[in-house]
Formats: C-alpha cells, sequence, structure tokens
C-alpha cells in the first residue's frame, strides 16, 4: 500500500509522461467524476483508487489474517531487499537468491522541456509509432522505452494545496484501513497535515 495522496500524484505524472493527460493535478482531480461517468478507463480514477479500505475489506472478509501479507511502500522504499525475502518467505519460496533491485521501472514524471516535442512524437499513435512497432523486437523497444523515460523525465514538486486537500478527503479511509490492517499509517496522516506544514 502506497500514501494515497502520493499515488494519486504518481498515476497522473504517469499519464502526463505518457502524453495521455494534459491538464494540471488539480483540474485533473476536479474532472474525475465526470470521466468516471463518461466511463474513462480505470486508470483516470486517480482519487477513486486512493480509497483503499473497501477493496482490503475485502480481502480480509474472505481470508484468512494469516493468509494476508501487507506492505506499504514505505516499507519497501526502505529496505527493499527485506522486504521482498519477507514476501518470500510468506508465500513459501526460497528466499536465498540473489535479488537485482537496481533496475527502476516505470519511473513517474514529465519529459524535460527541451525533449518534449521528440518525446511525444514518439510515443504518440501514427505512422511513425506503428513502423517503428513493426521492425522493432517488443523487448528492444520496452528496454528502450524504459532507459529514454527514465533520462528525460523529471518529476516536478505538486501544488501543496491540493495535496492537502486530497490528503483531507483520505482521512477516515486511512484510519479504517489502519485499523483494519494494524498498521501504522500516521505517517500518511501526518505528510500532507496543514498544521504540521506550516
Amino acid at each position: 500500500l502506497r500514501n494515497p495522496v502520493d499515488r494519486a500524484y504518481s498515476n497522473y505524472l504517469n499519464l502526463v509522461r505518457d502524453a495521455r493527460e494534459q491538464l494540471s493535478f488539480k483540474e485533473t482531480l476536479e474532472n474525475e467524476e465526470l470521466r468516471i461517468k463518461m466511463n474513462w478507463e480505470w486508470f483516470w480514477h486517480i482519487k477513486a483508487q486512493g480509497y483503499y479500505f473497501k477493496n482490503a475489506k475485502k480481502y480480509f472478509r474472505l481470508f484468512k489474517r494469516k493468509q494476508i501479507l501487507v506492505i506499504t511502500y514505505d516499507e519497501f522504499l526502505k529496505r527493499p531487499e527485506a522486504v521482498i525475502i519477507r514476501i518470500l518467505n510468506f508465500i513459501g519460496v526460497n528466499p536465498n537468491i540473489k535479488l537485482n533491485l537496481s533496475n527502476k521501472d516505470n519511473v513517474s514524471g514529465v519529459p524535460y522541456e527541451w525533449v518534449r516535442p521528440l518525446y511525444f512524437f514518439l510515443l504518440k499513435p501514427g505512422l511513425v509509432n506503428k513502423f517503428l512497432r513493426t521492425i522493432i523486437p517488443l523487448q528492444i523497444r520496452k528496454t528502450v522505452s524504459g532507459i529514454f523515460k527514465n533520462l528525460l523525465i523529471t518529476k516536478p514538486k505538486p501544488d501543496i494545496e491540493v495535496m492537502v486537500s486530497l490528503a483531507k478527503s483520505y482521512k477516515s479511509d486511512i484510519r479504517k484501513l489502519s485499523k483494519l490492517t494494524g498498521l501504522d499509517l500516521n505517517s500518511w496522516l501526518d505528510k500532507y497535515d496543514e498544521r504540521k506544514l506550516i
């Protein structure tokens, strides 16, 4: 589980990175309900995806507690190898394997200004994109695309007022989720608490 505010912003940056969103983060959130009503794909349900409690509750109702392992993204960032070993142990897989954690896949952000025209030109569906797909094997395209995206994007700072507003909307859900999972999620509540940001 990831802090829902950070997850929402990262989701937004992925859409911007892939030339699928042109609105600001605030405008994207303001348009979400309309987009949901118009059957936009789930990936544009940026705010809605952050209400974890309802979905987590289903798992806890269907499975025994000992069958569920809940890990926070923060925990994974702090100790990735330990978390992966914990997951492997939990699912009964030999944890004594060599892990390569050097790759960072699917990094969110927006292209640097100087490369934006070329970046979006190559990503945009059309004749050039279609031609490149026919002559370049999928694995090579994925590798080059990953390198291209990682090197040529930046992560702009979000509008803090939007983040604080979004955090307020998640407070109740986070508290219920914390109670359900037994995880201390106070750091999520504190991160965008306007009283602590002053």
